[in-house]
């Protein structure tokens, strides 16, 4: 294989070892990852708020149900001294009113009791979604994961397999044109080199004059450097 084209065959795997190493970054796997992650951070807040709602809660019902036991145990001895008869009138008379105000808390703890069960099921309802929304995520996060992995894995190859051909490209060309193929190649952003078609170099695109011709034609190797634009110009590439 002749200079010239072993250089434009170098260009092209530079080309797309370039293309290669920019896709990793652009894997749409990975943004999605970002985005489960992102997701999964703001559920996790809001399942750990209705976590400590859903057990004040429980702290609350078993306050209202302790409160619920005292009232009622001071009915019973309420009603117990009447039934016995072990006071006077005056002292009935109180026990009645004692045990009409116990009726009224009673009456509040119950219904409190009843709001506070309806606030638990719904904090415990939503603890649960919260939670099945977090598995499905975790499975799909792992999913994205896995198949990031294998695409890594897939362009991991083909960056050997081209990192393998360049060596044996470089090889092909002498060291003062490899170095002079570096250096455009980062001064034109990877398009260091371009064929001359008929009288026109293929990136430039500017047609060469009469001695301008003459004098790429003579160039040793097939190999010069375009007149206008100053990249590598590949006359022969035999």
């Amino acid at each position: 294989m002749g200079e010239g084209k072993a250089l434009l065959a170098l260009q092209e795997v530079d080309l797309e070892l370039m293309r290669a190493k920019r896709s990793v970054e652009e894997l749409p796997e990975k943004g999605r990852i970002t985005k489960v992650r992102s997701a999964s951070r703001k559920v996790t807040s809001e399942l750990n708020r209705i976590v400590g709602v859903r057990k004040d809660l429980e702290m609350a019902i078993a306050d209202n149900e302790t409160d619920r036991a005292k009232v009622s145990e001071l009915v019973d001895e309420a009603q117990g001294k009447v039934e016995a008869g072990e006071v006077d009138y005056r002292a009935i008379k109180d026990l009645e009113s004692q045990l009409t105000t116990y009726a009224k808390r009673l009456e509040k703890i119950d219904f409190e009791h009843v709001h506070l069960e309806e606030e638990l099921g719904k904090a415990r309802k939503g603890e649960q979604e919260h939670l099945e929304w977090l598995a499905r995520s975790k499975r799909e996060e792992e999913r994205l994961i896995s198949a990031y992995k294998e695409r890594l894995r897939e362009m991991g190859a083909r960056v050997r397999e081209l990192t393998d051909k360049r060596k044996d490209l470089c090889e092909e060309i002498s060291p003062e044109l490899l170095e002079a193929y570096r250096a455009a190649s980062g001064r034109f952003g990877g398009l260091a080199v371009e064929r001359l078609n008929g009288i026109t170099p293929s990136i430039c695109r500017v047609s060469l004059q009469a001695s301008q011709q003459a004098q790429v034609s003579a160039a040793e190797d097939g190999v010069c450097e375009c007149p206008y634009c100053h990249r590598i110009l590949v006359v022969r590439e035999d």
